[in-house]
């Protein structure tokens, strides 16, 4: 009896060893497959990372060329009224020694740089960016000759990136530093204001633009988005990322987030959790403990608090519309062009009668937002005839037209909306029929719209129209159109 228990127990401890090998086994296999995959997208991903980083490079340059070009003009107007009216401040302002927007133009459009003292701002996409970069890298042997010169291409415009965002950061501050500069020492003698508005709200938008240049590229495209989640089923590649990324070399000597240090603080989304942190500053001498107990010391933050560290913040941020009167900053200005398009489309349907069945319209529209409350765009739209009642339902082309709009919002989601219309209201089987002039009709539309939201991406509208040529038209359409859109 006891031989056969001790022959059972060994059966199943073989068992179990041999299912624990197996599930290694098969964990492995896991990995390697993902590194495949990896390797597999590795130079669709590469492509388009360095095409996306260039672009913003490319913005960025722009953009500082753009905003220092219109900085020095206006500076060079203040120079002038200053060397009739106070000389002195004038040589103080323009000397040799001083810097000012006219000389690091010159200096950006000759070396396309202008400081090399200046250490970015960490940002996270960035250095995660570069950890993927680094672990693809890491994989050279496995890599084809064109997918490393990818690999090589994308290091170098991140490397660039690096130095541009460095660049603009720089050009953000000086522009606040110079601003302030200008106002303490010349306002009182130039007199005109418009000079130093011109200055804010150059300054207000290069910031803005800065911002949005950032959101764009962290952005994740469809192939990012599936090389991070191939990356996220690689172990190796969640130890690779807490060794190598740049929060580990800060907090290396604590051994917070696996750094260099050699620490083994667990990592979740590439931070480690607080109380980890304070472990590690605690163990780490008594200097790291009194700054705990400092931090610890420190009453919680209040939305109080916070409104009065806004309202501290230079100009940039949404308190800077507070010092330039009468400023109302355009969220559009420094948007892509592409994030000023907005596409829609509508339905509405018609009565039938002598000459048009039951017809159902179908609009596409595309606009481009001029600023926050006014766009205009052109479409297209479609007339399907749906039959005379439900007994003769019967499909077909009763027309086609195009349109134009321009809406402004005046209170709330509500719009005045007005637009142009030419619609074929004639039966065609082809395209040559859409040729005869006189069965094209006018429409000049006037009205309201209120807009809604659908879900976050979703928008969607209700139009209440009024055709001031309906009666000239035949056949005659309906003076009060009502339609029902959505749009982007």
């Amino acid at each position: 009896m006891r031989s056969k228990l001790v022959c059972a127990t060994i059966c199943v401890f073989l068992s179990l060893r041999f299912c624990i090998a197996q599930r290694a086994d098969s964990i492995i296999i896991t990995a390697d497959e993902q590194v495949e995959k990896l390797v597999h997208l590795s130079g669709k991903y590469l492509q388009a990372t360095n095409k996306k980083v260039t672009q913003y490079n490319q913005a960025v340059y722009e953009r500082m060329t753009k905003t220092l070009t219109r900085l020095a003009k206006w500076e060079t107007k203040i120079k002038r009224i200053l060397d009739r009216t106070d000389p002195g401040t004038s040589a103080r302002l323009f000397g040799d020694n001083q810097l000012t927007f006219s000389s690091l133009l010159e200096k950006l459009k000759n070396t396309k740089s202008l400081t090399d003292q200046y250490t970015g701002k960490f940002n996270y996409y960035t250095d995660k960016l570069k950890g993927r970069l680094d672990y693809i890298g890491e994989q050279k042997d496995k890599l084809e000759t064109p997918i490393k010169g990818h690999l090589r291409s994308a290091d170098s415009a991140l490397t660039i990136l690096n130095n541009t965002s460095a660049q603009a950061e720089y050009l953000d501050e000086f522009i606040k530093e110079r601003r302030q500069q200008l106002v303490q020492e010349a306002l009182q003698h130039v007199g005109k204001t418009r000079f130093f508005k011109k200055l804010n709200k150059e300054s207000y938008y290069y910031t803005e633009a800065l911002t949005n240049y950032k959101a764009v590229l962290a952005d994740p495209k469809k192939t990012e988005q599936l090389v991070a989640s191939v990356l996220s089923k690689i172990p190796a590649f969640k130890q690779f990322a807490a060794q190598h990324s740049q929060l580990a070399g800060v907090f290396a000597p604590l051994g917070v987030f696996g750094g260099g240090g050699g620490g083994s603080t667990p990592v979740v989304n590439g931070l480690a959790s607080r109380a980890d942190v304070q472990n590690a500053l605690a163990a780490s001498g008594a200097d790291a403990s009194a700054l705990l107990g400092q931090m610890q010391a420190q009453p919680p933050v209040s939305p109080a608090s916070l409104d009065q560290l806004k309202d501290r913040l230079p100009l940039g941020s949404k308190q800077g519309e507070k010092e330039i009167p009468g400023f109302t900053p355009n969220s559009q200005r420094n948007k892509t062009f592409r994030q000023r398009l907005e596409i829609g489309s509508d339905f509405q349907f018609g009565k039938a009668h002598q000459l048009l069945p039951t017809t159902a319209t179908t609009g596409l529209t595309i606009g481009y937002k001029m600023n926050d409350k006014s766009s205009a765009g052109i479409g297209i739209n479609y007339l399907l005839g749906l039959g005379n009642g439900w007994q003769n339902i019967r499909l077909t082309s009763e027309g086609i037209g195009f349109r134009s709009y321009v809406k402004w919002k005046f209170k709330g989601n509500f719009y005045l909306q007005a637009g142009g219309e030419w619609n074929y209201m004639m039966r065609f089987s082809s395209t040559e029929e859409l040729k005869k002039a006189r069965n094209w009709q006018q429409a000049t539309l006037i009205g309201l719209s209120k807009q809604y939201m659908i879900s976050k991406k979703v928008k969607g509208n209700v139009q209440l129209l009024y055709n001031l040529l309906h009666y000239q038209n035949q056949p005659r359409t309906q003076p009060l159109v009502i339609r029902l859109g959505y749009g982007l």
